[in-house]
């Protein structure tokens, strides 16, 4: 354990210590305080849609965790502080618009493999978690894969279209499960913690155990892989945290992590994934020539036969009033033929005048984007889309 500790802490003077904007989220984690996502944090927070009923939530999770004893490290143990720096560090270079929200990272004592994100901005990994990441770019790999259920608010989203009767169903099944698991492993705070999770568990259940469901977890570590290709870390640190979890524990895809994907399936998909910058930039004019929207695409990532778009997208004043972001256009030349094709928006975002979000749409059938095309977004008052030059 000596030895992992000072691996750790040698590759936390590699990964977080690099420019002034991750200095500053250090500070703020290691101070335990919430890690601003940046300087207009505050501004943007009221543009998130149903920001107060993700804090409703968050402060039912937290009751559940205090009913279930299931309690965080304090802010100066070793584990928080290296989950803190982490997080810190994946905030500074997160790739996207990020929507604002106060982020906190804890370390929870518990004996199984886990990691959750709740509503609002409130991450944790387990302690045994922790032991089995050896490697902090691993670690980063998965805070990245939490941050991005936050931002694609997954936990409000899930606990808003599950019905009643489903949603118990859901947490009698899966904490059945962690608990066959546990037993399976020998590991008596695994199963205690499933009982109390049973007795107490509503949106804890769900989003600690039970996972945000296949379509997210997947969206989830597509964001992941992105932030790793931007940050230059490897993307196969998420692939490996994966078989980490498999050899440690292989029941564990039936038990806690039910949900999730198959373990070899994601594996196999993030090894086929390709990750590609697009860096294109397109403005959006009403009919005056006033700016109405500014779109900049970051990144692709290929998924087998689908393309998926990770964009930035910025609405002026000219918007008018809140719209919702809709599928996005392309079209360009192949020899002598014109291709247009059309890219579904994935998280269903909305915008604000003078708001950004991050969005995601996915493309079928195509293997990449080219070079040079041209973009159209379907939104409020945008009338001609142009590229910005460099």
């Amino acid at each position: 354990m000596c030895n992992l500790k000072l691996a750790a802490a040698a590759l936390a003077a590699v990964l977080f210590l690099a420019g002034p904007a991750a200095e500053t989220a250090e500070a703020q984690a290691a101070e335990g305080a919430a890690i601003d996502a940046g300087p207009a944090a505050v501004a943007r927070r009221r543009l998130i849609p149903n920001y107060e009923d993700e804090l409703r939530l968050l402060a039912e999770a937290r009751a559940d965790l205090d009913q279930a004893r299931a309690l965080y490290l304090d802010d100066d143990h070793p584990m928080t502080r290296r989950v803190r720096e982490a997080g810190a560090f994946v905030l500074a270079r997160w790739p996207l618009a990020l929507k604002g929200y106060d982020y906190r990272f804890y370390a929870q004592e518990a004996g199984y493999l886990n990691a959750f994100a709740l509503p609002a901005g409130e991450i944790g990994v387990t302690t045994a978690f922790l032991e089995l990441i050896e490697d902090d770019r691993e670690l980063a790999a998965v805070l990245a894969h939490e941050v991005a259920h936050v931002e694609g608010q997954h936990g409000y989203i899930q606990t808003r279209n599950a019905g009643r009767a489903r949603m118990w169903a859901a947490v009698a099944g899966a904490v059945a499960g962690a608990a066959d698991a546990a037993a399976g492993a020998g590991d008596r705070q695994a199963r205690a913690t499933a009982d109390s999770f049973l007795r107490f568990g509503s949106l804890i259940g769900r989003l600690t155990i039970s996972g945000h469901g296949r379509d997210r977890e997947i969206e989830a570590d597509a964001a992941a892989l992105l932030f790793l290709a931007e940050a230059d870390l490897g993307t196969e640190h998420m692939g490996a945290v994966l078989q980490k979890i498999e050899a440690f524990s292989p029941g564990m895809r039936r038990g806690p992590f039910s949900s999730h994907p198959d373990t070899d399936a994601r594996v196999e998909a993030l090894a086929e994934n390709r990750v590609r910058p697009i860096g294109a930039s397109f403005r959006g004019t009403d009919r005056r020539g006033n700016e109405v929207a500014s779109v900049h695409l970051v990144a692709q990532v290929q998924r087998g036969s689908e393309v998926w778009i990770y964009a930035d997208i910025h609405a002026a004043h000219a918007i008018g009033r809140r719209d919702n972001i809709n599928d996005l256009s392309l079209s360009w030349t192949e020899g002598r033929r014109r291709v247009r094709v059309k890219a579904k928006e994935r998280t269903a975002e909305r915008i604000e005048p003078g708001g950004t979000v991050a969005a995601v749409f996915v493309l079928e059938g195509v293997d990449r984007i080219p070079d040079d095309f041209s973009a159209d977004l379907k939104i409020r008052n945008a009338r001609r889309w142009q590229r910005i030059p460099h």
